[in-house]
């Protein structure tokens, strides 16, 4: 099997202790035997971090933001004890002050921050796995902010008979203003200074709203805004006016909502809720609200986690867990890591670049790799903290768990499996009487399908969505969408490809227009139909809008052969209780009639290349002028190209013969054309044919 072919890069950001080479498994069995994918590799493992003075995650940070996607593995959370025995205080060039040496922050807790953004912890959901809170049907994302509060902030140890103050410095010389937070008395104490930036709390909004239209869930937010009425406050208002100003119309349109709740309300709903639905927190609230959905669903090992920053684009997958040398499960001598927030971290990023290349191939292959782990748990193979956590039990005869290599083996084993046949069907929604089908039927072809493991994802090739996709260019980012036609024709030339294409509209003109309308009510900032282009901006217009007109589906689904038959089962059925049509007269008038010369098939020509060139169309005139009608068309060896041309004078002929034998007769004359396909050729022909009646 050929390799997918990925045009642009992912960063690939290398962990520590065992974790490290439970990634590199994952990378050369998983995913480098399948996918072509320019990496730029970046080594976060401590010593490398200590080497650099931690530049080098400053420089993976640029990078990915370069990029758009980085991969990263474990790296391991750094304690006091750590600190010391490293001697881990130094100015880090990772640091945002310098008025001090610091302790060195862990490689993920650095990145998230300067990512930007928000962080998505989503569980890894297994149908062997028991979950704690049997309510939860749907998936909670807990949305955590990356930047600030407990982890930038300032704590210290206070002296008794110490006054603790803060003093805010204005620039430009203005005075400085300072409060008064605790008089420590006699006993001396801590205290912490911690804070956030409007900036980033509007790039968190963002990133939330994004990714919910993504996936289309809802957004709550939850604060202690009543009690942190200066501080909780900035987010609930942000959020509240972003979501007012961009996202409301976006979000009631796909049938989805923001909420903002007190946390403990919020904790106590969730618990009480299906899911369905992005938990969006502050840093620390987060990271421990995290934890406990995970657990809810069963397990706090099984986690995918990533940082989707505000611009909708860069993404950082991680593996969730973090790394450790001490306390590693083992199982005959190797290590038993749990290896799926690894993989998922490689198929998650992989997905990513897939949806910014539209690239097909990678997609379908990130979804089978998740697949693949799916089902390999639920088929028995487990390591221990699956066992421990109730997944089931392998088979008889079999070690009481798997290592981590061999759980990766056997995920690699399934997932060729997958690769060589396919799993996924992608399902048309189209326009019309079709689409109102698929809002009937497509709910009942699931409920078949998932039971076998086959997911059926719809791609939007109506005239609407093709026309959104054609000025995506000028559109703000939570309208965007994308060319899902495009990306459908790339995959149905892979062997993977399984695509329902259901009837569309070869849209008019007039239909055209009546789309453009509607969407401009919804409030779609796209231009008016230009039907006599003046400007060269016109003329863009027009050539983008042409894409859409006509039978612009079928030839990019049907390129190669088009092979229709008719399904073994309707055969049978057909057979079985066979169509009776109406008695036909042998006196029947009823004929077809067509052209004997002058017409297209009577004057084509065509001729097979021997080697690769490039052609081009002209139209050589009676006057001995050139009119070049297509300056390039390029051709590969072997492959067969004809010109053909149809006599006006032999066409007018054959009308006019038909016209009076329908007369004579006393018949119905009915001409067919295929004006929305040979769109120039056509309506020229239909012309004739109504002046010549």
């Amino acid at each position: 099997m050929a390799k997918i072919a990925v045009s642009n890069p992912i960063c690939e950001l290398d962990g520590d202790e065992v974790m490290r080479s439970v990634w590199k498994m994952v990378k050369e069995k998983l995913v480098m035997p399948y996918v072509d994918v320019p990496i730029k590799y970046f080594d976060l493992s401590l010593e490398n971090r200590i080497s650099t003075m931690d530049s080098v995650t400053v420089d993976a940070a640029g990078e990915i933001k370069k990029c758009h996607v980085g991969v990263k593995c474990s790296t391991v959370e750094i304690d006091e004890a750590m600190v010391e025995e490293k001697s881990l205080r130094k100015l880090w060039k990772s640091a945002t002050v310098f008025d001090r040496e610091r302790a060195l922050r862990s490689a993920g807790s650095t990145l998230r921050s300067m990512m930007e953004g928000a962080n998505f912890r989503q569980p890894i959901r297994l149908k062997t796995i028991p979950q704690l809170v049997a309510s939860w049907t749907q998936p909670i994302i807990v949305a955590r902010h990356v930047f600030g509060d407990q982890y930038r902030a300032t704590d210290i140890a206070v002296d008794k008979r110490s006054k603790y103050q803060i003093v805010i410095t204005p620039e430009g010389g203005d005075k400085a203003r300072s409060y008064d937070v605790c008089d420590f008395g006699e006993s001396g104490g801590v205290a912490m200074a911690m804070y956030n930036s409007e900036e980033k709390i509007q790039g968190f909004a963002n990133s939330c709203f994004q990714y919910a239209l993504e996936l289309r869930i809802p957004v709550y937010l939850s604060t202690k805004d009543l009690t942190l009425r200066d501080y909780d406050g900035m987010f609930v208002n942000t959020f509240n006016n972003i979501y007012e100003k961009q996202y409301k119309a976006e979000f009631e349109k796909a049938g989805i909502w923001y909420n903002h709740m007190s946390i403990d309300k919020m904790v106590a709903f969730a618990l009480r809720s299906n899911g369905g639905f992005i938990w969006a927190l502050k840093n620390y609230d987060g990271d421990i609200q995290s934890e406990m959905v995970a657990q809810g669903f069963g397990s706090a090992e099984l986690v995918s986690s990533l940082v989707f920053g505000p611009d909708g684009k860069t993404m950082l997958t991680e593996a969730h867990n973090a790394a450790s040398s001490a306390g590693t499960t083992m199982s005959r001598g190797k290590p038993a890591i749990n290896p799926l927030s690894i993989v998922y971290a490689w198929s998650r990023g992989l997905a990513q670049r897939a949806k910014l290349d539209a690239n097909m191939q990678l997609k379908a292959f990130a979804e089978n790799l998740e697949v693949a782990c799916v089902e390999t748990v639920e088929k028995g193979k487990m390591t221990k903290d699956l066992v421990v956590s109730g997944a089931g039990h392998p088979g008889e005869g079999e070690a009481a768990f798997l290592s981590s290599e061999e759980m990766v083996d056997a995920i690699a084993e399934r997932l060729q499996e997958k690769m060589l046949r396919g799993a996924k069907v992608f399902w048309t929604l189209t326009d019309e009487a079709p689409m109102l089908a698929t809002y009937a039927l497509l709910p009942i072809v699931r409920a078949f399908t998932q039971k076998s493991g086959i997911e059926i994802e719809l791609s939007d090739i109506s005239v609407a969505g093709r026309v959104i996709a054609a000025f995506s260019d000028s559109l703000p980012s939570e309208k965007v969408q994308r060319d899902e036609l495009t990306e459908l024709g790339e995959l149905a030339k892979t062997p993977v490809a399984n695509i329902v294409k259901l009837p569309n509209i070869s849209a008019s003109i007039p239909q055209l227009k009546a789309c453009i309308a509607e969407l401009q009510k919804q409030g779609y900032s796209i231009p008016d139909y230009p039907e006599d282009p003046q400007s060269n901006e016109e003329k863009e217009i027009k050539a983008k809008y042409a894409k859409v007109l006509g039978s612009a589906v079928n030839p990019v689904l049907r390129e190669g052969n088009s092979d229709r038959r008719a399904a073994r089962a309707v055969k049978n059925y057909a057979k079985k209780y066979p169509h009776k049509m109406g008695k036909w007269s042998s006196d029947s008038k009823t004929h077809v009639s067509h052209m004997t010369e002058g017409d297209f098939y009577g004057s084509e020509k065509s001729v097979v290349v021997d080697h690769a060139c490039d052609v081009r169309i002209e139209l050589a005139a009676a006057d001995g002028t050139t009119n070049v009608l297509k300056a390039k068309t390029s051709l590969l060896p072997g492959e067969v190209i004809d010109a053909s041309f149809m006599s006006k004078r032999h066409l007018r002929a054959f009308f006019k013969k038909e016209i009076d034998d329908a007369k004579t007769k006393d018949v119905l004359c009915s001409l067919h054309l295929k004006a929305t396909m040979m769109k120039v050729s056509d309506p020229i022909m239909f012309g004739h044919m109504v002046s010549v009646f």
